[in-house]
């Protein structure tokens, strides 16, 4: 019998929420532990490791760091803080108007 092999291909997905920080935390975690495994001397880049990175919401976000600027995962968590806060003091400053 033939078997056909098929790749199924590696993904990150990020669930959208209220805090990006969160996954990327997680993810500097895993990505930290396979940098030690891999005896590498720089952070490792996610987008180099998986097929796609795909989110939702806020997960959205951090997939577009992540994936499409291939942002290492401390790049991406000091990114995140500096648009978040941003945007909070954006929507503060319309709210009270």
């Amino acid at each position: 019998m033939n078997k056909k092999s098929t790749n199924i291909g590696r993904y990150i997905s990020i669930d959208g929420g209220a805090n990006g920080l969160a996954p990327l935390n997680i993810l500097s975690e895993i990505f930290g532990r396979l940098r030690f495994d891999l005896d590498e001397e720089d952070e490792l880049i996610p987008a180099q490791f998986v097929d796609m990175i795909i989110g939702t919401g806020v997960g959205g976000l951090v997939a577009i760091l992540l994936g499409r600027l291939c942002m290492t995962p401390t790049q991406a968590i000091e990114s995140y803080s500096k648009l978040s806060s941003a945007i909070v003091t954006t929507v503060a400053s319309t709210v009270d108007q």
